[in-house]
């Protein structure tokens, strides 16, 4: 029933990724950052994970827009602007 996330600022507001098990998935939610209101959600299926999570996402850094990240051994690329998983690598 744990979650991991990681957050970046970005020009829009902060960025807030949460890693979710049950059903397996990304939750991508922008804040505005003058008062803290939601500005954007956005789920990602992690339809290759099956069963939960064996253990938190490592976030291994970023790339301008890209968080790359490792989760049940395999790395994963994320365009946290579009939601589109753009790597899947064993």
């Amino acid at each position: 029933d744990e979650s991991g996330w990681t957050w970046r600022l970005t020009s829009v507001g902060l960025l807030l990724i949460k890693f979710q098990a049950e059903p397996n998935q990304l939750l991508l939610t922008t804040y505005d950052l003058a008062n803290g209101t939601s500005l954007s959600e956005q789920v990602v299926p992690m339809k290759d994970v099956v069963g939960d999570f064996y253990s938190v996402p490592v976030v291994l850094g970023w790339r301008a827009n890209l968080v790359y990240f490792i989760l049940d051994s395999r790395i994963y690329a994320l365009d946290a602007t579009t939601g589109e998983l753009m790597l899947d690598y064993q």
